[in-house]
């Protein structure tokens, strides 16, 4: 039950993206490992031709956002959606990304433009129709903590536009800058609420 308080009222979690007049508002959904601690956020996402739906971590480390290709059989690309797009994939790269933690990933993604919207309720909120907007199709995964992100399909980058250690540009804000959209993005955190146990109170 607790559990059950606990995520409803996350839920109420926005990320908020101005672009001019108009604020786009994204809820973001939490997410437990397999030990059940809080691991991160997730937004909903509905990429390809068919537009498949993907559940996606918020990433603020790494510049790139990634699914898992139709290639990856690496055990941390076990169970989860995985992307098929609507143009052949030609381009490879691969990339290191070291972790502030001192943990790292090993991933070789394809980069590649497609349909790519985030929604809520099945009502697309910002959608990405074009080559302005770019992602990655993962080939191979090596995650040392990938056990406890087993119910998500990918990553979704807030990140500033280049990281220290690649080139890639981080579409997103890419994907502003070419629209001449202002690149403003707060996150709307819920108040604290203090749930009552007959054991204790719980703040968060």
């Amino acid at each position: 039950m607790l559990q059950y308080l606990l995520t409803e009222i996350s839920l109420l979690i926005l990320i908020s993206i101005s672009c001019t007049s108009k604020v786009y508002q994204i809820p973001l959904h939490p997410v437990y490992g397999e030990s059940q601690n809080h691991v991160g956020y997730s937004v909903k996402a509905r990429i390809g031709p068919k537009l498949q739906e993907y559940t996606l971590l918020i990433d603020t480390l790494l510049p790139s956002s990634w699914v898992v290709g139709p290639g990856c059989s690496d055990p941390c690309c076990l169970n989860k959606t995985t992307f098929i797009s609507s143009y052949k994939i030609k381009k490879s790269k691969k990339d290191h990304f070291a972790l502030v933690d001192y943990t790292s990933r090993n991933i070789t993604i394809n980069l590649l433009n497609d349909e790519f919207e985030l929604y809520e309720n099945n009502d697309p909120t910002i959608k990405f129709f074009d080559k302005a907007f770019s992602f990655g199709a993962v080939e191979s995964l090596e995650w040392q903590d990938c056990a406890e992100y087993t119910k998500i399909d990918g990553m979704f980058s807030l990140y500033p536009k280049i990281h220290w250690s690649t080139t890639i540009i981080h579409s997103l804000y890419d994907y502003l800058y070419d629209k001449h959209i202002p690149r403003t993005l707060t996150i709307a955190m819920p108040r604290l609420v203090t749930i009552h146990t007959y054991f204790q109170s719980i703040t968060y």
